[in-house]
């Protein structure tokens, strides 16, 4: 081998190793999205459900804006686990990568992680978190609409 093809995979090297690192910056940011996402969300419905108090707006009106907000909510939380779902597989193409360039160059590498050991990761907990929060937020709201 070359020096010219040692530089080319150390680079190529160096390259995959910075993708996986900005997937892991790319989920934070997601989950922060999701965050805004969801206060806006609720900060919308608690402003209308006062508004329904004062009598300003009209039950039709509450109701059908009740379920576009929720509509809004499982649009985002949707978009994010579907998000977190392709960095995930996106990181284990990365990875399969990593482990081709080290078997080949340094004659042997880390495991390959396995789908099995899902719950390792802890992008499949942020993905439990955000649905059984927008789930949590569905039903408080339905069991506010109930009440009335």
């Amino acid at each position: 081998m070359t020096n010219v093809d040692k530089d080319f995979m150390l680079e190529r090297y160096k390259y995959v190793l910075e993708q996986k690192k900005f997937l892991n910056k790319t989920t934070l940011a997601l989950l922060a999205i999701y965050q805004a996402g969801l206060a806006l969300v609720v900060g919308a419905h608690y402003r209308l459900w006062t508004a329904l108090a004062e009598e300003r707006v009209s039950e039709g009106f509450a109701s059908a804006a009740s379920d576009g907000l929720l509509m809004l909510l499982w649009v985002l939380a949707l978009f994010s686990v579907s998000m977190l779902i392709s960095g995930i597989l996106s990181w284990l193409d990365y990875r399969h990568a990593e482990a081709l360039m080290e078997d080949e160059y340094l004659g042997g590498s880390r495991p390959l992680p396995k789908i099995g050991r899902l719950f390792h990761w802890y992008e499949t907990y942020v993905a439990i978190a955000i649905l059984a929060i927008t789930a949590g937020f569905t039903w408080f709201f339905c069991m506010l609409r109930s009440l009335d």
